[in-house]
């Protein structure tokens, strides 16, 4: 995870690179793959979640600078933390948990969750028309020079292996920089929890990726085909990591 600075001021507390640098000594590393050119400007990278897995992968691993999309409960203060985190993050996101144990994990792992959320920089998202501040963030975001990491899966039911549906908040976005002359680069990617490997998909412009006409639709069903497909690619570190 790379110190960034933007204006002279770090973007990310003390506390927040402490945390992920303690977690990251018990945590495997990981590989990022790349099936193409990599990151080399301001881009928007679309991924499954893979539970915590993937934005942790993310964070601390990955070499481009960037930030995230997440929920707008998880940058509010620890009361809101701990309600989602228990009843949706817990028990909706995991419904083989018992409500026990729900509660248990929402009370010993909030505070940590609120620490790291507070010290980090993760772009809230928003179910209303204060979507409109994730956008007007996202766009400044990508002028200082940071890629955006989105999750758009639905993981109302839970996360899975394959992904069920997407949502097309990252269409808004990419739709709306284009249309104010900005054309951002678009990867797919794929993270593979047990492997610790993380499949980078060859980054395309959003012109490309769009077509010659804007189909919010048609574009949340090419990304969820294709964060799907990549889960499947032939990769050597995989096969070298099956037969061990």
């Amino acid at each position: 995870m790379k110190k960034l600075v933007i204006n002279g001021k770090k973007i990310r507390k003390i506390r927040f690179r402490l945390l992920v640098g303690l977690v990251k000594l018990f945590t495997p590393r990981t590989k990022f793959v790349y099936l193409g050119d990599k990151i080399t400007e301001p881009s928007v990278l679309l991924s499954n979640h893979a539970g915590v897995s993937a934005p942790f992968g993310f964070e601390a691993f990955m070499n481009e600078p960037l930030r995230m999309w997440g929920t707008y409960q998880m940058t509010k203060g620890y009361k809101s933390v701990k309600e989602y985190y228990t009843k949706i993050f817990l028990k909706q996101k995991h419904p083989n948990y018992s409500n026990f144990r729900c509660k248990l994990l929402g009370f010993l792992l909030s505070p940590l969750a609120t620490w790291y959320y507070s010290g980090n920089t993760v772009i809230p998202t928003y179910p209303d028309v204060r979507l409109k501040e994730t956008m007007r963030e996202s766009a400044e975001t990508l002028d200082k020079g940071l890629s955006i990491v989105i999750f758009p899966e639905d993981s109302s039911q839970g996360y899975f292996e394959q992904l069920k549906f997407v949502f097309g908040g990252f269409a808004v976005l990419c739709e709306r920089l284009y249309k104010k002359g900005r054309d951002v680069p678009v990867a797919c990617c794929y993270y593979h929890k047990k492997k610790r490997v993380c499949v980078v998909d060859n980054p395309v412009k959003y012109s490309v990726f769009r077509g010659d006409t804007f189909d919010r639709n048609a574009l949340t069903e090419k990304v969820l085909k294709r964060i799907n497909e990549l889960a499947f690619v032939d990769i050597p570190q995989l096969k070298k990591d099956k037969k061990q």
